[in-house]
Parts: C-alpha cells; sequence; structure tokens
C-alpha cells in the first residue's frame, strides 16, 4: 500500500525515528517475523513495535505466511 494503514501524526518523534529504521528493514525485505526484526533493529525499537509496526506493515493471522509482517 502506498499510504500507512494507520496514522503516523500521533508517533512520538523516538517512535519516527524508530518507523524509518522499520520502513529501511522492509525495503531490504518485504516480509519479516517479529523475532527477525527484534534481531536486527536497535534493542530500544522492540519497545516501540507495538505503536509503529502496524503503520509500516500488516500483520498475517493465518494462511501460508502467518505469523509475518508483511509492507
Amino acid at each position: 500500500p502506498k499510504e500507512s494503514p494507520m496514522k503516523t501524526d500521533q508517533l512520538t518523534e523516538l517512535e519516527l525515528q524508530c518507523r524509518t529504521r522499520l520502513v529501511a528493514k522492509f525495503d531490504e525485505r518485504p516480509i519479516w517475523s517479529r523475532q527477525a526484526l527484534e534481531m536486527n533493529v536497535p534493542p530500544q525499537d522492540v519497545k516501540r513495535f507495538k505503536a509503529v509496526l502496524p503503520t509500516v506493515a500488516y500483520f498475517f493471522r493465518n494462511g501460508p505466511w502467518r505469523h509475518t509482517w508483511v509492507k
């Protein structure tokens, strides 16, 4: 999607910085598990996943890509 499913105007400055790093990760690879993301971003970003991840990708709950975040 071209636009984020969630509004980013309510994110804090630190959350926006985290979002920028996550967007770069999703540009490298369009599908990530939460565990893979946790291993590939700074530890302080992991605490912000709940607020930031839904602004970058959507989550599959079932099917072959279940439990993954997709760009």
